[in-house]
């Protein structure tokens, strides 16, 4: 079982916010997923719920934010993210085959997501307000082009 994150609900948005800065390694890959980071845990069709997880379930949901988090920062590319992801699943104790039912979808059709919306520039501009004067804000690994599609100097 992996360490689990500090996660507080966000009712009204139907998501969770991080409450701690969540830490993870993959090899010599250190990610760290910031504080205030809020997220829609895994992004699961509904249809899908009977085969795999619902959305916050336990098991997924720390596999979930490190996937949305690189999603966001492309800190490392989408295969390696999307590994990560199904690797998360397994460690933190998900069933096998649906860990891979859930690969295999966020392989094939998670492509669009790969890219960062206005909104989502947005909200990742409001998270850098938050986040900025942390010792470790390096760590983060923010994405440079949102930052100065902000006006952000980096």
């Amino acid at each position: 079982m992996l360490n689990q994150p500090n996660l507080s609900p966000v009712p009204e948005e139907n998501k969770y916010v991080l409450l701690d800065d969540y830490e993870a390694k993959y090899g010599d890959i250190k990610i760290v997923v910031p504080g205030y980071f809020t997220f829609d845990g895994a992004s699961i069709p509904f249809f899908g719920w009977i085969s795999t997880y619902t959305p916050f379930h336990p098991d997924v949901m720390a596999a979930a934010i490190i996937h949305d988090w690189l999603y966001k920062n492309h800190q490392v590319d989408r295969k390696t993210t999307d590994r990560i992801f199904y690797d998360r699943l397994i460690l933190n104790g998900a069933n096998k085959i649906k860990s891979k039912l859930m690969y295999n979808a966020v392989k094939f059709a998670a492509g669009p997501c790969w890219g960062i919306s206005e909104k989502e520039k947005k909200d990742m501009g409001m998270l850098y307000t938050l986040i900025k004067n942390n010792k470790d804000f390096e760590e983060y690994c923010f994405p440079e082009d949102v930052l100065a599609d902000l006006n952000i100097p980096v």
